[in-house]
């Protein structure tokens, strides 16, 4: 307790960090409070396994394909050929960043417009349908709402700071004698 209180006067009451200090931080990191290009994504995936030769996955997933590019629900097509785990949900995967995805669907994803379905793309695992169903630029977040995180931030940064400088003046003054 005593410790708590010595700890508190030398180190948490010195902190200060002014609405300056957060302003200055928030224009150094913008990046940081910047969210992703996100899309909003369907896919149906064919996983490849011992039972099915790939030559026939990657004819039923061009099948399905088709299936799609010629208006038919793409819903109803992953919930009845997806072998995804959302499938029931109609091979749904909401808005999703690209550092999300595997590298080559990422890739498909970008070269795929808006209400657009990729073409089969063939990975080691599985042969994937991909419908971008929208997109979401990159916003960044104004300062009045990412202000408390920061200063929360700043405030760690400078306790640590105070802290170990206490602990250096501490060391300083005192003898430390160590037995071996």
């Amino acid at each position: 307790m005593i410790i708590s209180l010595i700890q508190r006067r030398e180190v948490g009451d010195k902190i200060v960090v002014s609405p300056g200090a957060v302003r200055m931080e928030y224009e150094k990191s913008k990046d940081a409070y910047t969210s992703t290009e996100k899309v909003k994504l369907r896919m149906i995936v064919l996983r490849k396994d011992a039972r099915a030769k790939p030559e026939i996955k990657r004819a039923q997933a061009e099948s399905v394909r088709k299936l799609a590019f010629e208006g038919s629900d793409y819903a109803q097509l992953a919930n009845d050929f997806s072998e995804d785990v959302r499938r029931e949900q109609g091979g749904d995967w909401g808005w999703v960043a690209y550092d999300e995805l595997r590298d080559e669907l990422a890739k498909a994803v970008s070269e795929t417009g808006s209400g657009e379905i990729s073409d089969v793309i063939e990975l080691d695992d599985a042969f994937y349908i991909l419908k971008v169903e929208g997109r979401r630029d990159p916003v960044a977040r104004l300062l009045r709402d990412v202000s408390e995180q920061i200063e929360l931030e700043l405030r760690k940064q400078e306790y640590n700071r105070l802290y170990s400088e206490w602990m250096e003046r501490l060391h300083e003054r005192s003898y430390v004698r160590i037995r071996q």
